[in-house]
């Protein structure tokens, strides 16, 4: 008895461990450990729901036939391209108290990693019609600096995930085409004025006798429109990020998304596309005033690699009253207060809210890739939070303690060293990084990787890119093309 008995406690901590195990990626995706399970607390559909599966063998009429009586109308996989697949579900019923009962009854169905309401959110905008005739927020990041180095690049292609962009003459040199997910068209007008405020900060046309510069006086601004007006469904911030990851790798890549939604609870169907996406993404640590890492919300309390959670500041530099923080949460502040931007129907107007300064953070990291497009992600992340402008009142509300800096980060983003050739013979030679001192052995004409029309290998030591013609080097470090 005494060994049936201590096989079957084996049993139970094994199984246990396997249900911690299963669970442990979702308790680690966020700043803060906690999750709200008031699910009433926050708005979400009351038609359609979010279901995670990371059976890659699943599809639409899998999930149509498992939903098959509970009204289900319409299924639609959110991120085709990815191992994880996430399904947005449509019901012909509006009631949230059924939405609930659904995600109770398939929690454990089979093939269902995490099912989960459709989230709706705002922007973090504040409105204020007081206006100012100059852009103190571009003086307050030190962005002269910065444009004695680069103004910008149309190479650089940047997603504002937002209400669209309106054809401002301020802003239409500066536009790409997009993509409007709300009613799945091409028409990206903005009717709100939130995105076309958003996408001025970051990058109305400079130097051109007119308006006002962005802090790209060249770039590409792609709009991804979710909204007509201040609110939204998660399910089309899903899909725009996969719709930008699927560009990946082609001459319409997207470096940066912005995106100034907040205000939810933990969601892991967001977080896999935001950490699944290739670029960087900035977001804002929204408008309650509130400490988020005692009270966290999403995106901004995620804990990505790639995700920068931006804060606002007045122009006295104090922290804004609407603004959120957090020592371990927020990243850095921006110019957040009374900021002077584009609006439709070729107006201007000042707008307050963490919506203001995220953008500030994004037109920076624009400088960053025009400069060094190579750079992965987390490389311009620690470039911009690295080197901020420190602050005695902000060094107990987010990770840096200070502000953004335009010129610090990009004088700071990137350090040229230079590489040797050392050739052995007619068909091996060595590549010596002078950095590090460590070698690499390559077959004469044979390459890990190339980079445009320039190629070049990667150290072993320092993970810096060796270009074959002799110079160095952009951080780049991918182990797994390594030699």
């Amino acid at each position: 008895m005494k060994v049936k008995f201590k096989s079957v406690y084996f049993f139970i901590l094994i199984f246990v461990f396997a249900l911690f195990f299963s669970y442990s990626k979702f308790i680690v995706l966020a700043k803060d450990n906690r999750q709200d399970t008031d699910l009433l607390n926050y708005e979400f559909s009351d038609n359609s729901l979010l279901l995670l599966s990371d059976n890659s063998d699943i599809n639409c009429d899998n999930i149509r036939n498992l939903f098959k009586d509970d009204g289900v109308l319409n299924v639609k996989n959110l991120t085709p391209n990815l191992n994880t697949n996430i399904f947005k579900i449509q019901f012909s019923f509006n009631s949230k108290e059924k939405i609930l009962k659904l995600i109770n009854k398939h929690t454990y169905s089979e093939g269902v990693l995490k099912i989960e309401p459709n989230y709706s959110g705002t922007f973090g905008e504040t409105a204020n019609d007081e206006y100012f005739n100059q852009q103190w927020g571009l003086n307050d990041i030190n962005i002269k600096g910065a444009w004695d180095i680069t103004t910008g690049s149309h190479s650089v292609r940047v997603g504002v995930i937002d209400t669209g962009v309106a054809t401002h003459i301020d802003l239409v040199d500066n536009l790409a085409e997009g993509w409007n997910f709300f009613d799945n068209n091409d028409d990206t007008k903005d009717k709100n004025g939130h995105g076309t405020h958003v996408s001025g900060i970051i990058g109305a046309v400079g130097d051109n006798n007119i308006g006002i510069s962005g802090i790209n006086k060249k770039v590409k601004i792609v709009p991804l429109k979710i909204a007509h007006y201040s609110s939204w469904e998660i399910s089309y911030v899903i899909e725009a990020i996969n719709y930008v990851q699927s560009l990946h790798g082609t001459e319409n890549e997207i470096d940066i998304l912005n995106f100034s939604g907040w205000n939810f609870p933990i969601d892991l169907s967001l977080f896999t596309a935001i950490e699944n996406y290739s670029g960087l993404f900035v977001c804002i640590s929204g408008n309650g005033s509130k400490d988020i890492d005692t009270y966290p919300n999403y995106p901004g309390s995620f804990n990505c690699a790639n995700l920068m959670t931006v804060g606002s500041i007045d122009i006295n530099g104090d922290k804004s009253s609407f603004s959120n923080y957090g020592k371990t949460s927020v990243d850095l502040f921006a110019p957040g207060g009374n900021i002077y931007s584009t609006l439709p129907n070729n107006a201007y107007g000042n707008l307050s809210g963490t919506s203001m300064a995220a953008p500030h953070v994004t037109g920076v990291a624009a400088l960053i890739y025009a400069k060094y497009p190579y750079l992965p992600a987390s490389e311009v992340k620690a470039a911009i939070v690295n080197n901020v402008r420190k602050l005695d009142n902000l060094k107990e509300d987010c990770i840096s303690g200070g502000i953004l800096d335009a010129y610090t980060a990009l004088t700071n983003a990137h350090t040229i060293h230079t590489a040797s050739y050392q050739y052995r013979n007619a068909n091996q030679h060595y590549v010596i990084c002078k950095y590090c001192s460590k070698t690499i052995r390559s077959e004469a004409h044979t390459l890990i990787r190339y980079f445009g029309s320039k190629p070049g290998k990667i150290c072993n030591g320092c993970g810096y890119i060796l270009y074959n013609d002799g110079t160095a080097l952009i951080p780049y470090k991918q182990p797994d093309q390594i030699m």
